[in-house]
């Protein structure tokens, strides 16, 4: 098995502490030990388990999950892209600068298209709700992202022309 190098080790670090947030609360004797059945019996760790009772009493209490869904999170990642693409279309090789005008018009475009069906980020959702092993999906999910990248260039071409 291959050990983890100190600089992946430091860049694991680095993310949790800047993406993630540690909360600890008791339970009795025995507690524990209950939960993690519970956990095995839905095939989740203790720590998803406990997330998603979490999520459902959220959705039961204010109407929203502990965490984005799918779709939100693809529609993020979307929304990400094409601002990337078209702010900084530069990438585009032999494209004259998009005016500020061009800009916007793309970008409520593409907005429009992202409302009116999942088409356009339908190969994200499908990876972020595989059952992929994380490093698969990872992998998976910068492929998306780059033939995401390549539909929005055509996208900006032609709105351009």
């Amino acid at each position: 098995m291959p050990t983890t190098s100190e600089a992946q080790l430091r860049a694991i670090a680095k993310y949790d502490k800047e993406n993630y947030q540690h909360i600890s609360f008791k339970v009795r004797i025995g507690a524990r030990e209950k939960i993690k059945e519970a956990a095995d019996a839905t095939s989740q760790s203790v720590n998803g388990f406990i997330k998603t009772a979490i999520s459902n009493a959220m959705m039961e209490a204010i109407g929203k999950p502990l965490e984005p869904t799918p779709v939100e999170s693809a529609k993020t990642i979307l929304l990400r892209i094409i601002n990337e693409e078209v702010c900084q279309n530069s990438l585009l090789l032999g494209a004259p600068r998009l005016t500020e005008k061009e800009k916007k018009e793309i970008i409520e475009h593409l907005e429009g298209v992202i409302e009116e069906n999942a088409e356009p980020y339908q190969h994200l959702l499908n990876v972020l709700t595989s059952d992929l092993p994380p490093k698969k999906k990872g992998k998976k999910l910068r492929d998306a992202e780059s033939k995401t990248r390549m539909e929005i260039r055509d996208v900006i071409l032609y709105f351009h022309d």
